[in-house]
């Protein structure tokens, strides 16, 4: 879900040594992940296969990413949920460079708020920001998740960048030291938005 941490946790990933990327990091793999979705054919696409660690990938496909990738673990970045709602609330207060409704039906800028429709309506089930739904939507996905892997706890990490977890529950999950460098500094948070008004 977006305004959890997983951007912060894939730059951590590749301060890890891991070959990470996030959501539009690499763009060609971003462009094509929808068709590879619709086909679900995951572990047929090159690109996929460069990484250890994709971050913001399996949000809705993440069952069938599973299935194709039966011995890779998944990372579930989990917040407090009023928090994730002031987040969100900033966070797309902030793109839109104005403070007004949210309903895309009245927007007329293209790009941007057209995609944002598509995620919107593919995460929450709407375009129209409705907290209280998306916050229940944002409650149910992290259930559903949990649930999915209950009979394979080993492949799931849930993970609270903003409750403390850091370095230590990432590398002990990933089965790999921390390297020295990175002891004592503290994880990547990246994107912390903008402070409440």
């Amino acid at each position: 879900m977006p305004r959890t941490g997983s951007r912060s946790m894939a730059l951590a990933a590749q301060a890890l040594g891991l070959r990470a990327t996030h959501g539009a990091m690499d763009k060609k793999l971003w462009a094509n992940w929808r068709m590879m979705s619709l086909q679900a054919k995951y572990n047929d696409c090159p690109r996929v296969k460069r990484y250890d660690w994709l971050g913001q990938f399996a949000l809705q496909v993440y069952s069938s990413v599973a299935k194709q990738f039966p011995d890779d673990g998944f990372v579930l970045a989990v917040r407090d949920v009023e928090s994730w709602k002031d987040s969100i609330r900033r966070h797309y207060l902030h793109r839109s460079g104005r403070k007004v409704a949210w309903n895309l039906q009245q927007e007329t800028v293209p790009g941007y708020w057209a995609r944002l429709g598509v995620s919107r309506m593919a995460l929450f089930g709407t375009t129209y920001p409705d907290l209280d739904l998306w916050a229940r939507r944002f409650l149910l996905h992290a259930q559903e998740v949990q649930d999915y892997f209950s009979n394979q706890p080993e492949r799931l990490l849930v993970f609270n960048l903003f409750g403390g977890d850091g370095w230590k529950e990432l590398a002990d999950w990933l089965e790999i030291s921390i390297p020295e460098g990175l002891v004592g500094v503290p994880l990547p948070h990246h994107d912390k938005g903008i402070p409440s008004p």
